[in-house]
């Protein structure tokens, strides 16, 4: 998908330059036109698929699979959700399923309507079929839901943040996009907790646009406000995050799941 750590593209003008067939073709519609997906970034080498946990099966496979897994697409789809386990490292697994439980445990408290804007983030090592170690972010959104509004058809979209040297490694994210709320789940803490927000939103909108590419400039233009006004958010965004430069920023984003 992406070629190195600095490019940044949208999951929905990926999935347009893949050659890739989904058997459903619900699936492909709602791929294509899910609010999450065409809201979510990444950077660094990425590959999908898409997982059926009623049958624990993978509908489809794309991306960049060899760089992270050292498997080729045909060879991942045929492991189906054995992938899924076997995959991250052993001492990881307690933390990733922590997170899934706390996040349909969550999900079922939540309203019919916002169901569709939950998503889990998990961070955690992951060995290749060579033995190396990657660090992966794994983001799952649920694409297709059952008779009791369960989501059981997950697009998955992992991705290569070893660049990063992350080092609250594993942790989970649960957020729900139609409240804003964001929970935490810690390898030191395997309960669910509330992340506080500290960004206003028009730090937040600062911060997608920043990490898309965009000057002060620029920035200041497509919100119809001062250069200046730009450089004062820029500053406070910073400091908040506790970094010193955009840079910084980006890997503040990723691993917090902003």
């Amino acid at each position: 998908m992406t070629s190195n750590s600095t490019d940044l593209m949208a999951f929905k003008k990926v999935f347009g330059k893949q050659n890739y067939q989904i058997l459903d073709d619900n699936y492909k519609s709602k791929l294509m036109n899910h609010p999450l997906i065409n809201g979510i970034f990444t950077t660094g080498k990425s590959f999908v698929i898409i997982a059926n946990t009623h049958e624990w099966s993978i509908e489809l496979v794309t991306g960049d699979t060899m760089s992270l897994t050292g498997y080729n697409n045909e060879e991942l789809l045929s492991m189906g959700g054995k992938f899924t386990l076997d995959y991250p490292i052993k001492e990881h697994i307690p933390t990733n399923m922590a997170t899934v439980k706390s996040a349909m445990e969550y999900i079922v408290l939540c309203p019919v309507q916002q169901r569709e804007m939950v998503f889990v983030i998990y961070y955690y090592k992951a060995q290749k079929s060579n033995g190396d170690i990657v660090t992966v972010q794994h983001q799952s959104i649920p694409l297709i839901f059952d008779e009791q509004k369960i989501p059981y058809i997950f697009c998955n979209i992992y991705t290569d943040i070893s660049y990063l040297d992350a080092t609250n490694i594993p942790h989970g994210l649960i957020l729900n996009k139609s409240t804003g709320e964001t929970f935490n789940v810690n390898h030191n803490n395997l309960q669910l907790e509330k992340t506080e927000d500290v960004f206003s939103s028009r730090e937040k909108e600062i911060i997608r646009l920043l990490t898309t590419g965009y000057t002060s400039k620029k920035i200041a233009d497509f919100l119809h406000i001062s250069y200046n006004t730009v450089r004062t958010h820029r500053k406070n965004i910073l400091n908040k995050a506790g970094v010193s430069n955009t840079a910084s920023l980006l890997k503040y984003v990723m691993i917090n799941g902003l």
